[in-house]
């Protein structure tokens, strides 16, 4: 009976062990299916370029194909981690005028820290900018009003906010509004500002929180502002969506 006893116990041990061991190898083989579907390759990864391809792609960017030159920045400034490399091959494109390259390598050049480069940078911001990119733009007239990396200049962040906000840019729009209530630039004038805060809220989401904020700044306008300045106010409004509108349709 003892002797039974004890084969039945080691019986029931070896299922037990068994059981045991076949979960920690399903565990095992769920970790490794769960870790190949949650594995993303890096940014190192994508970028990465063969000797072969760095030289097929260096022929094709000294012939001024852009997409070459491009995908070289990219893997200079990426995976080798050489924005100098990546600002030589940036310069095909941007030469050519690519006005999204030159945005990209004015972006590189504001990053350094030699004065030269960072000249260099507003350079292509005005070049991208000039040929009506957004966000050249914007970048410009940004670091002309705060004036870290070049003098402060009221006038040319005027200038690049009224371009861009003409282009459709609201918050530009928002900044132009702010530059006529504070008198940057320009004289201190409650219809104009109420005009742009107008134009801003025509153009931003509805229900964001952008409109939410511009909807305060147009009734503490509509408290400044009397029944005779709202009109002219409006007036001026709709003779700039007319105008926005017809630059558009160019």
């Amino acid at each position: 009976m003892k002797k039974e006893t004890f084969v039945q116990k080691s019986y029931f041990g070896k299922i037990i062990s068994i059981f045991i061991y076949m979960a920690a190898v399903l565990l095992i083989l769920a970790g490794c299916v769960r870790s190949e579907i949650t594995l993303s390759p890096s940014s190192a990864d994508v970028f990465y370029l063969s000797t072969s391809e760095i030289k097929n792609l260096k022929e094709k960017s000294k012939q001024g194909d852009i997409e070459a030159a491009e995908r070289l920045a990219e893997y200079y400034s990426i995976v080798e981690g050489d924005f100098n490399k990546a600002n030589e091959f940036l310069r095909i494109p941007s030469k050519l005028g690519d006005e999204r390259l030159q945005y990209s390598l004015a972006l590189h050049l504001m990053k350094s820290p030699s004065s030269k480069d960072r000249k260099e940078g507003i350079y292509w911001f005005e070049q991208s900018a000039n040929q009506g990119y957004i966000r050249s733009q914007i970048q410009l007239a940004s670091l002309y009003e705060e004036g870290k990396l070049v003098d402060r200049n009221y006038c040319k962040a005027k200038y690049w906010y009224e371009k861009s906000a003409r282009s459709g840019d609201v918050h530009s729009m928002e900044k132009m509004s702010a530059f006529y209530k504070e008198g940057k630039c320009v004289n201190r004038d409650n219809i104009i500002t109420y005009a742009w805060l107008l134009v801003s809220k025509k153009h931003a989401n509805k229900g964001s929180s952008q409109e939410k904020r511009i909807n305060k700044e147009i009734a503490i306008c509509e408290i400044q502002l009397s029944e005779f300045e709202k009109k002219q106010a409006k007036n001026e409004y709709e003779k700039l969506i007319e105008e926005m509108e017809t630059s558009e349709d160019k």
